[in-house]
């Protein structure tokens, strides 16, 4: 994962992990933010998962370029180049995007 707007760790997520994100991953922490606001889950195969963890909102870019909310709880699968936000009323001021490194036929990777 490689900050796009508004925010400044890259992060690598392998196959079985979890990173989780909020706050204090942006430039300018905003307190309507959760600390946990969502989490990046890689299954073993290599599937990679967004899951909304804050109280406000996170929001998700659709491949058409909208941005959608993905409220407390909800899961959606996230693919290489897709890009969320850690805040979903400015979501273009907390921007991470996707990347997945390949090795060989099988995915190893997710970076965001």
């Amino acid at each position: 994962m490689e900050p796009t707007a508004g925010v400044y760790h890259t992060y690598e997520v392998r196959n079985g992990e979890r990173q989780v994100m909020g706050r204090w991953d942006m430039d300018c922490p905003n307190p309507y933010i959760s600390r946990m606001q969502c989490m990046i889950d890689v299954s073993p195969e290599g599937t990679a998962a967004i899951t909304s963890v804050g109280k406000p909102p996170t929001a998700l870019r659709a491949p058409d370029g909208e941005w959608y909310q993905v409220r407390y709880g909800e899961s959606y699968l996230v693919h290489d180049g897709q890009e969320f936000s850690l805040d979903c009323l400015k979501p273009e001021t907390a921007v991470f995007t996707i990347y997945t490194k390949q090795g060989g036929a099988s995915l190893e990777n997710y970076y965001v």
